[in-house]
Parts: structure tokens; C-alpha cells; sequence
């Protein structure tokens, strides 16, 4: 009985030791390592890499350890040569970031080890994929100004005001044009006065050729609705003008007339 007994405490030690006190190499699936993970639960996921990934993120268990390696089941003097990089996740979200050195190659696998404790650990194989090109996406923004469409540039237009002065453009049906210029309500100039021909191929640009004498002068209008225009260049951007007081950005709108005269008189 004697020797019975102390071949079982001999027997007792020995499983202790190897079950408790063993360090498992990493990536082994000995008995040892089932224990230990069973009861610290050691977690670990790894969000995916790809060829410009210069950090592997993810959680793990709260304030393990994360390190990458180049391949599984590093330990001893082996671990030295295939550990890439490590850090700790964090001790309240468990969240880890850990910096490569380098980006890798479509195709290659990166182990990422989370300790939990001196012997309980998980691991999660994480493959390098190609890096997705990012969609791009096109927005159409409408112009501050958006179109009008009209069929005759007649009428009477008045511009906004600057430094007091604003003008007034008249164009009738029988083709004559005059721009006159104001300021607090008084005429002060007559710009031009002469005829006009007016043509579109869409009905929102409007090209207008004035003649004076013998002087000759092109405008392009731009609709911004049936009642308002800007003065443009031939490639629809809009122009400052100088009615002299200073060069400035003039918007237009119909001024209403009677119903007994289309073009208002001054």
C-alpha cells in the first residue's frame, strides 16, 4: 500500500506539471492548450488585410497581447525570426492596432496571436488579399444659375444696382436696342442706341449683335428664367461689366410693362 501511494502522488505531480505549468508552443493543439484557453477564454478576431494594409486591427481579449507572426507555431529561437510586430489590446474595449513594418504581397498569410496570461492564447490566420479599387462617385451639382428657356430676348431689363448706378436695356420686336444708364432713379447716360439681331440654337444662350453708326458690339445672354438673364462670353461663363463706375457682376430681370405699350418709354 505503501508503494501504491507514493506512485500515485508521483503520478498527480507529474500531470500537474504538464498540464498546468508547461508553456505550449504557439499553435500546437495539445491537451495543455485546450485547458488553458477553456478557462481564460482568450478571444481574438482580426479585421482583413489587403496589399496597402500597413496595420492589423481587430479585438481580442482585454489587455491581451497581439503579435503578428510570418508563420504558425513560432516559438523558441524560431519566434524571433518569424515575429513581425506586436501591441496590447486595449484594457477596455479590447480593441488592438498593431503597425507592420512593411505591406505584403497579395496571397500571404499573417498569424496574429492574442495571450492571454503567461500559457493561454488563440490565433486567427489572416490572408493578404489585392486592395479594391475605390468606387468613385460622380455628383451633379446644379449651377447657381439654372436655365430658362425663352423664345424672343425682347422686353425691357433692368440690372441690379452697384454704387448706386444700374442700367436699363430695352430691345423691341422691331429690332432696335438702347442701354441706358441711371443712378437713384435718373437717367444719366445713354450707352448705346442702334439695332440688334438676336439668335439661339437652344433657347437659354441668346447671341446679340448691336449696331451703332458704324460701331458694332456682341453680347451673350444667358437665361437664368423666362424674366432674368446674365451677360456671358461665348462660352457660357459669366462676364463683369463697366458701365463706368467699375467693372461688376450685373444680373438682369424684365421690367413689366403696360398692356397698352410692350416697350416702357423714358
Amino acid at each position: 500500500m505503501q508503494t501504491s501511494k507514493k506512485l500515485m502522488t508521483g503520478l498527480l505531480a507529474t500531470v500537474t506539471a504538464v498540464s498546468l505549468f508547461a508553456p505550449a508552443a504557439l499553435g500546437t493543439n495539445n491537451s495543455a492548450d485546450t485547458v488553458a484557453q477553456a478557462a481564460t477564454k482568450t478571444t481574438i478576431k482580426v479585421d482583413g488585410l489587403n496589399t496597402s494594409s500597413k496595420t492589423v486591427t481587430g479585438t481580442a481579449t482585454k489587455g491581451a497581447k497581439v503579435t503578428v507572426y510570418a508563420k504558425k507555431g513560432a516559438s523558441g529561437s524560431n519566434a524571433g525570426k518569424s515575429k513581425i510586430a506586436s501591441a496590447t489590446a486595449s484594457s477596455k474595449t479590447g480593441k488592438f492596432t498593431v503597425k507592420l513594418p512593411k505591406t505584403y504581397k497579395k496571397g500571404t498569410d499573417l498569424y496574429v496571436y492574442a495571450t492571454n496570461g503567461k500559457y493561454s492564447y488563440m490565433y486567427r490566420i489572416v490572408t493578404v488579399t489585392a486592395k479594391t479599387a475605390a468606387k468613385t462617385t460622380t455628383t451633379t451639382t446644379k449651377k447657381a444659375s439654372t436655365y430658362g428657356l425663352v423664345s424672343s430676348v425682347t422686353g425691357t431689363w433692368k440690372s441690379s444696382s452697384y454704387k448706386g448706378y444700374y442700367t436699363k436695356w430695352t430691345l423691341t420686336s422691331g429690332k432696335k436696342i438702347t442701354v441706358k444708364r441711371y443712378k437713384s432713379g435718373a437717367k444719366t447716360k445713354t450707352l448705346l442706341s442702334g439695332t440688334y439681331t438676336a439668335s439661339t440654337s437652344n433657347k437659354h444662350l441668346w447671341k446679340v449683335s448691336a449696331k451703332s453708326g458704324s460701331k458694332t458690339e456682341t453680347f451673350y445672354l444667358r437665361f437664368r428664367s423666362a424674366s432674368s438673364f446674365y451677360v456671358v462670353n461665348s462660352k457660357n461663363s459669366r462676364v463683369k461689366e463697366n458701365f463706368g463706375q467699375g467693372a461688376h457682376y450685373y444680373s438682369y430681370s424684365k421690367v413689366a410693362t403696360s398692356s397698352k405699350s410692350s416697350v416702357l418709354s423714358f
